[in-house]
């Protein structure tokens, strides 16, 4: 089977012979819904994220605030710590869910 370069896997199902097209349809079929389902994983991901770090941009809480009370079993002087680290997680859910993103591998499967 000879295939030209941005061949889709469809492309190739459609030239192979033998039992190939029948498996190579099942592929494209399992790896579409794949995809999808990372799509959908990383899309709630990145939203729960942005609904993080605005939360943490609207509600900071200034190092001096300490008439409520720290929270139970945690220091005042760790409250910002603790913001700027979950901060820094969420930013870093955004950046995998960014990354998620497979236009080769969508090329490939169209």
């Amino acid at each position: 089977m000879q295939t030209s370069s941005g061949a889709t896997l469809r492309d190739l199902a459609a030239s192979a012979t033998g039992p190939w097209p029948a498996i190579l349809r099942d592929h494209h079929d399992v790896l579409s819904r794949l995809v999808s389902e990372i799509e959908v994983v990383a899309h709630q991901n990145a939203q729960g994220a942005r609904v993080g770090l605005d939360l943490l941009t609207r509600h900071r809480v200034p190092a001096s605030a300490g008439a409520a009370g720290p929270p139970v079993g945690r220091p005042v002087r760790n409250a910002e710590l603790d913001r700027l680290a979950t901060g820094a997680a969420l930013d870093a859910v955004l950046g995998t869910a960014a990354r998620l993103r497979m236009p080769d591998l969508i090329e490939f499967l169209r």
